[in-house]
């Protein structure tokens, strides 16, 4: 069974659960809660989508967002340009990679880790990391949050959602 055959059959959230561990098919689609200070969001679960960065810079296509609470999850494949280095960043979320194509490496825990296709990056929430795509080319990743709320903060940070063309 193909990648796309599993999204196209519904079947992404089980093979998520299955790779990190967790139980059943996650596609609760509850609204995200709201602060007494924040706008509603928007519709998160009516994927897929992309959501494009203030400056255009970054986009990510969002494959799935299951909800809220603790056994959410999001995923989205990005695109990355060879060369691209993040800043020093936090994530609320557990953040696992899957390197699809190219090269990528990332600094947790005061050291570098260096990945290849088929591999996977793990980065517990609230942890330190630095992401880098290193080699000569575009590196395509597979990108899993779990709570989905990542999402959410790209939104409530400026990103766009954009429907697929």
């Amino acid at each position: 069974m193909t990648f796309t055959t599993i999204i196209k059959h519904g079947l992404l959230s089980t093979l998520i659960g299955t790779l990190i561990g967790l139980p059943g098919v996650l596609n609760a689609h509850e609204a995200p809660p709201v602060s007494q200070n924040e706008a509603p969001l928007p519709d998160l679960s009516a994927t897929p989508y992309l959501l494009v960065s203030p400056d255009k810079s970054l986009s990510f296509k969002i494959l799935t967002y299951s909800g809220t609470g603790s056994d959410s999850l999001a995923v989205a494949e990005l695109s990355v340009p060879k060369g691209t280095v993040s800043p020093r960043h936090t994530h609320s979320s557990t953040e696992w990679v899957y390197l699809l194509e190219g090269q990528f490496s990332h600094h947790i825990h005061g050291k570098w880790e260096h990945y290849k296709p088929g591999q996977i990056a793990t980065v517990p929430a609230n942890t330190q990391v630095i992401h880098k795509v290193k080699g000569e080319k575009t590196s395509k990743l597979l990108v899993i949050w779990q709570p989905a709320s990542e999402v959410d903060s790209y939104v409530r940070a400026g990103f766009e959602i954009k429907p697929l063309e």
